[in-house]
């Protein structure tokens, strides 16, 4: 049975070759006939893990390799660890530094950190698997993303009453509208908006929302949130809202938080939408 010392000494050998030119040869020949969509993502994905397991603190390369396997069921060669992790180093989301591991250890080895930059591109790409898992649940599940709710004709009236007051107001703040109407997203799913609306902002990027008007017949619930949700991303607004009275369950104000959605609520809709305008002005 090799020793632990000579397992360390071999992945010190490792990290100081991990730079060192390779020679060409088929294994070289096969990757480079793989598909290269299925090789980003691939990559991104154990670069994904990686981050994922630094969060709990420093690691070395071999218990990184240990832990991929242990987390993730994920079998890497050191030959192909390293480069990741130079990658990732290079990029600044980790930080490597020579260090003995404990006061016993008799070799210094490279531990890894995750840094400020590597937290923010973490909760990003969590953020963004979530969003696509989502999309991809609600077309699997077949959930009517746009159901017809019956509504009397005095609560019509107030929707539609509402609806032209947020036109007006986002008009006024240089927003192009689309109101009542049916936007195809960008997985081929159609949606109907109350209403959406894009400007190009100060730096010159795409400023986007969707807007939901809730109906105070029937409030706002949390499939509403996941629709709006999902209706958002797959129209890849920059923004969400929606405008309710009477005030939301605090249940679905928090779902609705954990997705950035913003709600705006008042005793009526002429009040939520006054606080939504109160928000936008910076008031």
């Amino acid at each position: 049975m090799m020793s632990i010392s000579k397992v360390e000494t071999r992945e010190t050998e490792l990290e100081l070759e991990e730079n060192a030119p390779r020679p060409k040869g088929g294994s070289r020949l096969i990757a480079g006939m793989m598909d290269d969509d299925s090789k980003n993502i691939s990559r991104q994905l154990v670069d994904l893990e990686i981050l994922y397991l630094l969060n709990f603190g420093p690691k070395s390369g071999y218990q990184l390799k240990k832990n991929l396997y242990s987390s993730f069921h994920l079998n890497l060669s050191y030959g192909t660890l390293y480069p990741h992790l130079h990658s990732l180093d290079k990029a600044e989301l980790i930080s490597g530094t020579w260090k003995y591991p404990n006061e016993s250890a008799p070799l210094k080895k490279r531990m890894y950190n995750l840094t400020q930059k590597g937290a923010a591109k973490l909760a990003r790409s969590i953020s963004s698997l979530s969003k696509i898992a989502l999309t991809m649940q609600f077309m699997l599940t077949r959930l009517d993303l746009n159901p017809k709710i019956k509504v009397s004709p005095e609560e019509t009236t107030r929707l539609d009453l509402a609806l032209g007051k947020t036109e007006g107001f986002l008009k006024n703040q240089g927003f192009t509208i689309h109101k009542s109407e049916q936007l195809k997203g960008f997985s081929g799913l159609e949606h109907f908006v109350d209403l959406q609306a894009s400007r190009v902002g100060p730096d010159g990027r795409i400023e986007s929302l969707v807007a939901k008007v809730a109906n105070s017949e029937t409030g706002v619930s949390i499939d509403d949130i996941f629709r709006v949700y999902v209706m958002s991303y797959d129209l890849q607004a920059t923004r969400a809202i929606v405008l309710c009275a009477p005030p939301p369950p605090e249940e679905v104000r928090k779902l609705a938080e954990f997705y950035a959605i913003s709600i705006y609520a008042g005793k009526d809709l002429d009040e939520a939408r006054a606080n939504m305008e109160s928000d936008f002005l910076g008031h």
